[in-house]
């Protein structure tokens, strides 16, 4: 198995990289080329410009950049604008079919593609990818010992954790990045909305977003101290003391907030008293973070 590079995108670095407008040289990136040249074999004519560049490039960039997604949705100017193709891209396995019908069929749709990587693992590593998709953001070896093991069918154990992330590394599942000196760990949207279907068949996805909450709950709750910006530990933003009561919290501003909300969605009220709204002073802020 061939690991196939996502292609540069604009704007793919920071919070707001999806609000953010394209610069006067997008030709340069390769994934809006892409989408320009399947664009303009099934409608002549198109061309990547002022108009509609942005959101060609946003479109492009909630594909992770993926060559077989972008030439699927390209195919779509057809019948669709571009601004209808990315109101339509929360089903994306349905949206994005009807590619080349003399490749191989795993190439004809994004579901077939996704379908013919998840049959290449093995029966843990695929339920390790379905238990990963409760991260919106990046992560850490950690993280993935303390939420993702278990012994549901099929069973992880945390001594099988790190020959089973370096396979999905190895497949391209997941993608390995570096934080300083720690090693992080993140599944594109498109992967990741693929394992999370499979959490969702296996009837486990309530079980790992609430380990998922509980993890972040207690990380939250340690206290720490920070002295500045520059010497925080790895992974962490920014701390400061919680007014009154006892215990740091993430700052507002930190995009850790947005991220576990994202990934977990539980209210802050739900779940285990241990961990219920108020406990070591995190609950109240509605503790939503991934430490990046």
């Amino acid at each position: 198995m061939w690991a196939v590079p996502a292609l540069s995108v604009p704007g793919t670095r920071g919070a707001d990289a999806d609000k953010s407008p394209v610069d006067r040289s997008a030709s340069r990136y390769e994934a809006l080329r892409l989408f320009e040249d399947r664009a303009a074999a099934v409608l002549p004519g198109f061309v990547v410009g002022r108009d509609n560049q942005d959101a060609v490039a946003l479109l492009c960039r909630r594909l992770d950049g993926l060559p077989l997604a972008i030439e699927l949705a390209a195919v779509q100017v057809r019948v669709l604008s571009v601004e209808q193709i990315l109101d339509r891209l929360q089903d994306r396995y349905r949206l994005l079919i009807r590619g080349s019908r003399v490749g191989p069929p795993r190439h004809q749709t994004l579901q077939a593609a996704i379908d013919w990587s998840y049959a290449l693992c093995s029966a843990t590593e695929q339920a390790l990818w379905a238990r990963c998709s409760v991260f919106a953001g990046d992560f850490d070896l950690e993280a993935v010992e303390s939420i993702c093991v278990g012994d549901d069918s099929p069973e992880v154990a945390v001594t099988d954790v790190l020959a089973l992330v370096t396979g999905l590394v190895e497949k391209s599942v997941l993608v390995r990045d570096m934080a300083g000196n720690s090693a992080r760990f993140r599944l594109l949207e498109t992967i990741r909305e693929y394992g999370r279907e499979r959490l969702l068949e296996a009837g486990q996805e309530d079980e790992f977003r609430q380990r998922h909450r509980d993890y972040y709950l207690r990380m939250a709750s340690r206290p720490m101290r920070v002295r500045s910006v520059r010497t925080r530990p790895s992974g962490v933003r920014a701390c400061v003391p919680n007014g009154p009561t006892s215990g740091p919290r993430w700052t507002s501003a930190s995009p850790n907030r947005a991220r576990l909300a994202q990934g977990c969605g539980w209210p802050a009220t739900c779940g285990s008293t241990g961990s219920r709204a108020g406990s070591s002073g995190t609950g109240a802020t509605g503790w939503t973070g991934h430490s990046r």
